[in-house]
């Protein structure tokens, strides 16, 4: 079976290229396609061109995998929303317009909906929810938003992947006091104040800065670090096997990344959650933890949520071959 994978892929977000994983590692059976905004393989397509520049890319090449897949799934993380860009939700729904040109089922797996700034941004999530014929969220908010929509779809609640493949690493919790700092690629006070609050109350012997989008983290840093003249070591990182090496020496974390955050739940760490917005992914995620969710509660969601996906994937595929 063919499958197209939608994402926010090939940005340099380790978070986005973990769900990539997931995906290749846990559905071998799908001969995968991946839509990226840097392919660099013979299985990877570019976007679909929604400005001048991306015309210059070999978009036609995307349109043959619509053309030829059996399925378009919607791989993980926070497609549909507005917070960061408001192009976001019109850039996926294009995407989905696409696929329901071409016939193809879409199935939206792990996603998290919302939250919108914009009703323009809300209406295409809604439009491409009522066009799946699956869907599964990651967490209880991203439920909601779809039930008040009424479409009657059914919606599957899991939880993110990515908790799944950190988990199976296992390290020794650290017996140093030593505090890593996971910060987003812009720049928030919300942090600063918490890392303050940190330093006053139970200082840290060392600070680990982990920056898993460096190329846009690295100005934010040095401005933290001016800012509370902190003068903590710095670690880019580039695999989930990096990230949780790094992780093993580290006692306390404060996260501004959502997949640092479940990184460090997985890792068993004293994690410090700050969102962006009320209702986002990370405020999402602090309410689980204010809530007593256990991991292995987490684990027992992503397992349902991959099940369901593999049964309709496997249906999709039992559907071509007696066609």
């Amino acid at each position: 079976m063919r499958g197209l994978l939608v994402g926010n892929f090939g940005v340099g977000n380790l978070g986005d290229e973990a769900l990539r994983q997931y995906f290749l590692e846990r559905f071998p059976e799908i001969s995968w396609i991946v839509v990226s905004a840097s392919p660099s393989s013979s299985n990877e397509v570019p976007r679909l061109p929604t400005g001048i520049r991306s015309f210059f890319t070999s978009w036609w090449r995307t349109l043959g995998a619509y053309r030829s897949c059996d399925a378009v799934v919607f791989g993980g993380g926070s497609l549909l929303t507005d917070t960061e860009s408001s192009f976001a939700c019109f850039l996926w729904g294009w995407h989905a317009r696409i696929a329901q040109f071409f016939g193809k089922p879409i199935l939206l797996a792990f996603q998290g909906i919302g939250p919108f700034r914009t009703k323009r941004g809300e209406q295409w999530a809604q439009r491409v929810v009522a066009c799946s014929s699956f869907v599964s969220v990651r967490d209880i908010a991203s439920k909601r938003r779809i039930e008040r929509w009424s479409l009657n779809r059914k919606v599957v609640q899991s939880f993110d992947p990515v908790f799944s493949l950190l988990s199976a690493y296992k390290m020794p919790n650290s017996t140093k006091n030593v505090l890593a700092i996971f910060p987003r690629n812009s720049y928030d006070t919300n942090l600063v104040l918490r890392l303050r609050q940190v330093l006053q109350s139970r200082a840290p012997e060392e600070i680990l800065f982990v920056l898993m989008q460096p190329s846009s983290e690295r100005p934010i840093v040095a401005r933290i670090q001016k800012e509370t003249s902190v003068q903590g070591s710095v670690l880019e990182v580039t695999s989930l096997a990096q990230l949780q090496e790094a992780l093993g020496s580290v006692s306390r974390v404060i996260s501004q990344r959502y997949h640092g955050a479940i990184a460090a739940l997985a890792a068993g760490k004293e994690v410090m959650i700050i969102p962006q917005i009320r209702g986002d992914k990370l405020d999402e995620l602090q309410g689980m933890l204010q809530r007593g969710v256990q991991s292995e509660d987490l684990l027992n969601q992503v397992e349902i949520g991959e099940s369901v996906l593999r049964k309709t994937l496997n249906a999709i595929a039992s559907a071509k071959e007696g066609a």
